[in-house]
């Protein structure tokens, strides 16, 4: 074991003064990165050794993780939606035995890589935080994605004094996308009468986290007549308009908002009765802009 001690000492003595020469002493603090390793050896065999990190006091980044998966941001709802607000947070703990002062700065990018991150969207972009020592919080902002599809969130944390080198934390997400505005959606389907008598359809239409602005009808609306063996083809249009002003678009948030908590997404029924009975219907869902399901098409049978 004397041999073992002596060899860890020269290493360390060897380590600082190559680090020393290096004039890594005025080198930034808390990158992360080892500062010595130290191994052990008897008769050649690695027996053992120990390793110095330069962990800043109040670290964001877990080593273990990929630094676009990481686990110390959180995002309430997820998937987010586009245009829907989303809290973004993630825990910070002073890891120090003093306070200690961050600044926080919530960004995101489009998915990719070296694109820039951007704070818009972001409310508000920048938190500063104190913490004593030992202690732990959570620290969150608010977004509302402008646009859908894959992307990537940002928290950067950087020392007020200067004193630490800033630190990254990154998560990949997918933003769920709203139905395009400003189109009307065009759904058919085919009643058939399989009676040799004449029926007259009464055609109902219900709406389920519709928001108020989108217009909902069927063409023909109200009644239909289909003849012995005959059938008719009902047209479901959903007109979604453009938001056109804050006001506008502030009352839709809230309505989002609703559906959000319910659990909700736009649903459309529109349902056939013949003499009062219920006979059948459809159900259009709007999960996002190209992903709609249709349910239960209608056949009528006497």
């Amino acid at each position: 074991m004397l041999v073992v001690r002596t060899r860890m000492l020269a290493a360390i003595v060897a380590i600082v003064t190559d680090l020393q020469e290096e004039g890594a002493l005025d080198a930034p603090l808390g990158t992360g990165e080892p500062i010595v390793d130290v191994e052990a050896f008897v008769d050649g065999e690695l027996i053992g050794g120990f390793r110095k990190m330069d962990v800043p006091p109040i670290p964001i980044h877990k080593p273990h993780e990929r630094g676009y998966a990481e686990s110390e941001i959180a995002i309430d709802p997820y998937p987010p939606r586009q245009g829907q607000p989303t809290s973004v947070s993630t825990v910070v703990q002073n890891a120090s035995d003093q306070a200690m002062t961050i600044d926080l700065e919530f960004g995101w990018a489009k998915f990719g890589m070296g694109i820039p991150f951007t704070t818009t969207g972001m409310v508000p972009p920048t938190r500063t935080v104190t913490l004593g020592a030992g202690l732990t919080t959570t620290v969150g902002v608010t977004w509302t994605p402008p646009q859908g599809g894959h992307q990537c969130v940002q928290v950067r944390l950087s020392d007020p004094s200067g004193t630490y080198e800033p630190q990254l934390s990154q998560r990949n997400v997918d933003v769920a996308e709203r139905p395009p505005c400003g189109v009307t959606k065009v759904f058919s389907f085919t009643i058939y009468n399989d009676s040799p008598f004449a029926v007259t359809v009464d055609l109902g239409l219900v709406t389920f986290n519709v928001p108020a602005e989108w217009e909902v009808t069927t063409v023909p609306s109200g009644t239909m007549e289909i003849g012995p063996f005959g059938e008719g083809v009902v047209t479901v249009l959903v007109e979604i308009p453009c938001l056109g002003s804050t006001t506008v678009l502030h009352a839709q948030q809230e309505v989002a908002a609703m559906q959000e908590a319910a659990g909700g997404v736009p649903t459309i029924d529109v349902e056939g009765y013949v003499g009062g009975d219920l006979v059948g219907g459809i159900e259009i869902q709007f999960e996002g802009q190209e992903e709609r399901k249709i349910y239960l098409p209608v056949v009528f049978k006497k």
